[in-house]
């Protein structure tokens, strides 16, 4: 039989690091964004007074079989509906790029999907929409949940969300090198030869005993280059300098972080924040100096990290999302994740929904009703005594 049980609280949360990793080495959605890890440093940085923790844990014979790393968001749209979304955590500020419920690969998925649902179901009245985003369009559970929430009566709305493009590497930079196009090939040999000839050229690794310092060396990098688009880059928000410390500091322990930075002269002057999970490597946040962009320093750093990827026995870079043009130059295809809506047929989500459809299609329409229903709002949360005067 299997049983679902909720955590709720982060002291439940931080107790279960060995038996979380363990799980997702099991399954079949081994990704860094699923790990223990990621999700709670997550937690311990983005948390607010609005999120509640939702994580359900689903045990045959008191064995974990399944995770769902979840957790409810209180919002108030148009300014006057209260909903309460339920969400992958890292869904937001910084996003894992794939998420999933966590699930034994030896188990019937679709029990389980089932387990997980009829728990969301019995207890509906703490939810409105379960809206888990960033599913791997190759999910299974995408279809079980469908069927689950279909056979269920409930509304059920698929989107695509972001598309991640990726390239699975070689067994040599030799190889990878004839299969890309002659024009970023030549480039590629120019630039190095030029850098080369007029600097000391070398790539670093991060120094494990001063990951803070490299951190920041990435970030000054990262904001220069912001600065010449008139923008403050992404790592302005204190919150997601909190994530970024302790994901390396976490991933540093596990030799999962990839910090690479390009120098000159040993000066910094390009940098990559990724990680490297089951020989794949994930290139999350980058940085160079504007006054080299001569020199397509960021390319020559993208080709010594992809180099001494293949060396190291890796199997895919993933660029994850956006679809900037430089990515395909590389030779990259894309990998598409999904989003779904799962919610109660009631007047308060239909509302939602339809106030939703005037916002992205009737702006103006969408304005009226607004303002009206803030006005609303504003008459009855008066006494009754003053709504009549």
């Amino acid at each position: 039989m299997i049983k679902v049980q909720r955590i709720s609280t982060t002291e439940a949360f931080s107790v279960i690091r060995t038996e979380w990793n363990d799980l997702l080495s099991r399954s079949n959605v081994n990704s860094v964004f699923l790990t223990w890890e990621w999700a709670f440093s997550w937690w311990e940085s983005f948390s607010e007074k609005n999120n509640t923790l939702f994580i359900l844990i689903a045990s045959i014979d008191d064995k974990i079989v399944a995770i769902a790393p979840l957790v409810i968001t209180k919002r108030i749209f148009f300014n006057f509906l209260s909903i309460k979304e339920i969400n992958f955590l890292g869904k937001k500020t910084v996003h894992g790029e794939y998420l999933d419920f966590i699930i034994a690969s030896n188990c019937k998925e679709k029990k389980i999907v089932e387990s997980i649902f009829t728990y969301l179901d019995n207890n509906r009245k703490q939810w409105d929409i379960l809206r888990l985003t960033d599913i791997p369009e190759n999910s299974i559970n995408i279809e079980y949940l469908a069927d689950i929430a279909l056979h269920k009566k409930y509304r059920f709305i698929k989107q695509l969300t972001t598309i991640c493009p990726f390239i699975l590497l070689p067994e040599s930079w030799q190889t990878f090198q004839r299969s890309l196009k002659k024009n970023i090939r030549n480039n590629l040999k120019k630039q190095n030869r030029r850098l080369q000839k007029q600097f000391e050229l070398k790539l670093d690794l991060y120094d494990p005993l001063h990951v803070n310092e490299e951190l920041e060396c990435l970030w000054a990098l990262h904001e220069m280059r912001w600065k010449t688009k008139g923008l403050p880059g992404a790592f302005i928000e204190k919150k997601k300098q909190k994530f970024y410390y302790s994901i390396a500091d976490r991933f540093s322990k596990k030799n999962w972080l990839q910090l690479w930075f390009l120098k000159i002269n040993s000066r910094p002057v390009a940098a990559l924040f990724g990680c490297k999970y089951e020989n794949k490597i994930y290139a999350l946040q980058a940085g160079f100096d504007p006054e080299l962009s001569k020199y397509s320093i960021g390319q020559v750093l993208l080709g010594k990290i992809i180099e001494n990827a293949i060396s190291n026995n890796c199997y895919e870079f993933d660029f994850l999302r956006g679809t900037e043009s430089y990515k395909y130059d590389w030779g990259a295809i894309d990998r598409r994740n999904i989003k779904l809506d799962i919610s109660h047929p009631g007047i308060k989500t239909t509302l939602f929904y339809a106030m939703s459809f005037l916002k992205n299609n009737l702006p103006e329409v969408y304005k009226r009703y607004a303002l009206f229903f803030k006005k609303v709002k504003k008459i009855y949360s008066k006494p009754f005594s003053d709504r009549c005067s």
